[in-house]
């Protein structure tokens, strides 16, 4: 089993990158895992594309402290909150389906379905234009561990539109 987060983009990323912390992201499935020995992650990623075919509008809400866990503990992370507009819940949904088709486990299985609570995630010193953003990208993220501070690699970009 291997841990796994989607993003909805916001500051553009490139398969392959490597990060401590992920760049401005709005989450749009919080870690799960699977069984990558009989997942084909490039025919997930496939399929993930097929679901959705045009750029998501995200508009930022309030800002609010969520915690993560850490290796020492739970941390306070700074996000912003985001509308829960049909378009991104219907994303959330129809991804998580897919994944739950695959005997997807989540870390936090309260944060999918009714409990999505869509946000953006920001490191020490970025804000967030509360203008709003317009997401063209999924990412596929993994992390050997996913606790706060430990590399996260960026398997795909996922393009909303074709």
């Amino acid at each position: 089993m291997k841990p796994y987060l989607i993003a909805n983009e916001i500051m553009p990323m490139q398969a392959g990158e490597r990060h401590y912390t992920l760049p401005l992201h709005c989450t749009l499935v919080h870690w799960f895992w699977l069984d990558t020995s009989i997942i084909d992650i490039n025919a997930m990623v496939d399929m993930i594309a097929d679901i959705h075919t045009k750029p998501i509008r995200l508009i930022p809400d309030d800002e609010q402290l969520f915690t993560t866990p850490t290796l020492s503990g739970d941390m306070p992370v700074c996000v912003t909150t985001v509308e829960r507009m049909p378009e991104l819940i219907d994303l959330h949904e129809r991804v998580t389906s897919l994944l739950v088709s695959m005997d997807a486990e989540y870390e936090k299985p309260e944060y999918i379905h009714e409990g999505y609570r869509p946000h953006i995630t920001h490191r020490a010193g970025e804000t967030v234009d509360m203008g709003g953003y317009v997401s063209k990208n999924l990412y596929l993220i993994t992390s050997e561990r996913p606790e706060y501070g430990h590399v996260r690699t960026v398997l795909a970009k996922i393009a909303l539109a074709k």
